[in-house]
């Protein structure tokens, strides 16, 4: 039996703090505007899901909580900003005590993402313990997450977060469900991982051909295979 209809977490880092580890190719401004793009891509993308019970923003950006407004999604403030998995944790902890059941948590860096991969980790759903996992592209990331109920195991997002989420499903006596989805395996990290953007469609592909970085990527992508 499908269980209740979760809510959505969307965490998302301060423009300032946004995606360092593409510093070396991206300018601040350019990181911001990249972020920006893949957060409208995602939210576009959760708009015309059904299944869910709301979306909720999390973070400590004055600029993302005010998109999340426009967009309708609930938000809330992260002051502290001790990373994703406190940010999740908190959103979750809130909507436990509202009464919510089930808790669906999705990353804001997909610009591959689309409603029918949201659908198809929503559909592993169950009225029960239940955790299903949707790893990144090397399996050592968790880019999506759904649990029921909502605090079935600890958040453990950040470093080798799919080993670890796992860990916590077997600890938890819990089997975990993994969906390996290529919509939402590819998040934006390195410099690398640009190229995916390449000949894409959404926010994020008009902001990769806007802001003229084609060659620049390809370069640093072809750098990237060469030392492989």
């Amino acid at each position: 039996m499908r269980g209740p209809d979760p809510w959505c977490v969307l965490p998302v880092k301060r423009r300032s703090a946004a995606k360092q580890r593409l510093a070396g190719v991206l300018s601040l401004e350019e990181r911001a505007g990249l972020m920006e793009a893949m957060l409208a891509d995602v939210v576009d993308a959760l708009a015309t899901v059904r299944g869910l019970a709301g979306v909720m923003l999390v973070s400590g950006d004055a600029g993302f909580r005010s998109y999340g407004r426009t967009r309708g999604l609930r938000v809330l403030d992260d002051p502290v900003d001790r990373g994703t998995a406190a940010a999740v944790s908190m959103a979750a902890a809130g909507l436990a005590r509202q009464g919510a059941a089930s808790l669906f948590v999705i990353h804001a860096d997909l610009p591959l993402v689309t409603p029918a991969a949201i659908e198809a980790v929503l559909a592993t759903s169950e009225d029960g313990r239940a955790l299903t996992l949707v790893p990144d592209a090397e399996r050592r990331g968790t880019n999506a997450l759904l649990a029921t109920p909502i605090d079935l195991v600890p958040f453990c997002f950040g470093e080798d977060s799919f080993r670890r989420h796992r860990d916590a499903a077997l600890a938890a006596g819990v089997r975990a469900t993994v969906l390996d989805l290529p919509d939402l395996a590819h998040d934006i990290d390195r410099p690398e991982d640009l190229a995916a953007l390449v000949g894409g469609r959404g926010a994020t592909a008009a902001w990769y051909a806007q802001a003229g970085l084609a060659a620049r990527i390809t370069r640093v992508a072809a750098t990237a295979e060469a030392v492989r």
